[in-house]
């Protein structure tokens, strides 16, 4: 006999650190951001005030939410809508895991493959969030580092050409600016 199934629990999103500090103080942000921080980070960005309101509604149920019925049981839940930002951890966990699952299922062949990431020193970094245009280059450049540090590894290998699957983030874990390739 299995073990039994657990019961849907609804995420409290409105309970956790960011979503306070989004919510308490996400406008102040955007009216200082020209004068405090455009000259590091680069100009505010108007598609962020839509992030941040679809992130503070994420899984509240008087924005949306999906009936659903356990077939064995019978009980119902009521799910309520994500915001699907990249803001949202768990929106944004969820998007990952999905697109991974996706690129080794779908797109890669069955090999052995590795993480690279490839950082960007400090002093540079404001350029990139400045120039966002950049972060096409540095993924570029990456896979160029790649296909030539492989073809000094392996010099009898002719013609040989890498899989690179290369993903732009420009936050680090703690919502400092870095960019960087995976």
């Amino acid at each position: 006999m299995g073990a039994p199934a657990l019961a849907y629990t609804q995420r409290r999103a409105d309970a956790s650190p960011l979503w306070a500090l989004v919510s308490d103080w996400g406008e102040a942000v955007e009216r200082v951001w020209e004068e405090r921080f455009e000259g590091k980070y680069g100009p505010w960005r108007p598609h962020w005030r839509r992030v941040l309101a679809g992130f503070l509604v994420c899984g509240d149920l008087a924005c949306g939410f999906a009936r659903v019925r356990c077939p064995d049981c019978r009980l119902e839940y009521m799910v309520p809508f994500s915001c699907k930002r990249k803001l949202c951890p768990s929106c944004e966990a969820r998007r990952r895991a999905e697109w991974s699952a996706h690129v080794v299922e779908e797109v890669l062949p069955d090999l052995a493959y590795r993480q690279l990431v490839f950082t960007v020193p400090r002093v540079l970094r404001g350029g990139f969030m400045r120039e966002r245009r950049l972060l096409g280059t540095l993924v570029r450049t990456a896979y160029g580092v790649t296909r030539l540090f492989l073809a000094a590894q392996f010099p009898g290998v002719k013609g040989a050409v890498p899989y690179f699957v290369g993903a732009v983030e420009t936050w680090g874990s703690v919502v400092n600016p870095h960019p960087h390739v995976h």
